[in-house]
């Protein structure tokens, strides 16, 4: 390649981050980036059956390798950030779901940001990297890490869910107006909107100008930064500009055949058909097009937070020694 900025765009990159801390004194620094269920509708993926904008995204295909045959160990978030996070497979870590934390199962497990850690690195990290909730962040993981902050996320209301699955982040109130969506559905969490707020105020904003700090600033050491956006992940709350690139008379609704699940095991069909009658819900109010179209504009908000923190390297003394990876934990049905 012509410039030294190399990038990785995959899900299982343990093994090949690793090796490259055989280097001595010209060890490169990584900048991962992690978003949350994000299918294949990027755009130099093709996946989405109409536009899509993810300029940053695709220019940073463009800069380097676009892994386009990428599987997930586990279709559920907290197992397959434990896996990419340790480059184990759940049967090892013992997570298998949203609920278990892999700190009982292996306590001595080398994790990504420990590995760096022991061979010199300073190892930084914000947002959602590890799953969120209570026991995936245990003490000794990082040198610095700033906690994914749910200021405008609807699920954050109290309740004793809540309370048990966050105890160390406070509850707020969910946002005047809710549910913006005008369905009640199986979980708070499912939602979408328009919030009216400045966008430096939502949470993937803030877990951002983390990372950003972070790089403006020179090391004396190579550096580990990971930073992780909530989006695309549910509620689908963005400022009005990124719901606006998708009118909502261009919106193409994704293929969805009847007979979709029958090559699918039983658990993955049980799994998949949890939830269906929300989905139901929804069509039979006339709003899939609507969830769709704000699905898209949460793609193209978590985008510009990716573009946010290109830009900031680009500016840093970092620039032309880091390798880049931006990965997604698995897609979305």
């Amino acid at each position: 390649m012509k410039c030294r900025h190399r990038v990785l765009l995959a899900a299982p990159l343990v093994g090949l981050l690793l090796t490259q801390l055989e280097a001595a004194d010209s060890r490169p620094n990584v900048l991962m980036i992690a978003v949350d269920d994000m299918r294949d509708w990027v755009g130099h993926l093709g996946g989405c059956p109409g536009t899509v904008h993810t300029p940053n995204i695709d220019r940073l295909a463009a800069r380097g390798t676009a892994f386009t045959n990428a599987h997930t160990a586990s279709p559920v978030c907290c197992p397959s950030r434990a896996a990419v996070m340790s480059g184990r497979l759940p049967s090892s870590t013992g997570i298998y779901g949203n609920g278990h934390w892999w700190k009982p199962h292996r306590p001595d497990l080398a994790t990504l940001p420990v590995h760096f850690r022991r061979h010199g690195y300073v190892a930084v990290g914000a947002g959602k990297l590890f799953h969120h909730t209570v026991g995936n962040n245990p003490p000794g993981q990082w040198d610095a890490y700033h906690r994914l902050t749910f200021n405008d996320d609807a699920w954050t209301r109290v309740s004793k869910r809540f309370k048990a699955l966050y105890p160390f982040t406070k509850p707020q109130p969910v946002p005047a107006g809710f549910p913006f969506s005008g369905l009640v559905l199986y979980s708070p969490e499912v939602d979408w909107g328009i919030l009216s707020k400045p966008e430096r105020d939502f949470d993937d904003a803030r877990t951002i100008d983390y990372g950003i700090e972070f790089l403006s600033r020179r090391h004396d050491r190579p550096f580990f930064l990971a930073c992780g956006t909530f989006r695309p992940h549910l509620p689908w709350y963005t400022p009005r500009k990124y719901v606006d690139l998708y009118p909502l008379d261009e919106i193409k609704l994704p293929e969805a055949p009847p007979d979709d699940l029958d090559d699918v095991p039983e658990a993955g069909r049980r799994l998949a058909l949890a939830k269906a009658d929300d989905l139901e819900k929804v069509r039979d109010a006339g709003k899939w097009k609507e969830a769709v179209r704000m699905y898209l504009a949460s793609i193209s908000f978590a985008d510009a937070q990716v573009g946010r923190l290109l830009d900031a390297l680009d500016r840093s003394p970092a620039k032309g020694n880091t390798i880049v990876v931006l990965w997604s934990d698995h897609g979305w049905h």
